[in-house]
């Protein structure tokens, strides 16, 4: 699970870097609710963290449109 939660926060990563708002919130958002699911750590929190930063970054562009 921590794999899977891993590799859509990179890729909404990607996508964000690249301008593909829409489709980075969908990864970010995916990504942080599987990490929220894993036990509860400081790995853990600080990635939930990090994404929620990520998250509102790829909103800014979204509610522009």
């Amino acid at each position: 699970m921590m794999a899977l939660a891993e590799n859509q926060a990179r890729l909404g990563e990607v996508l964000l870097a690249s301008g593909a708002g829409r489709a980075a919130l969908t990864r970010l958002e995916k990504a942080r609710d599987e990490y929220r699911q894993l036990n509860p750590g400081t790995e853990t929190q600080a990635a939930v963290a990090k994404l929620d930063q990520l998250i509102e970054a790829a909103r800014i562009p979204v509610q522009r449109k």
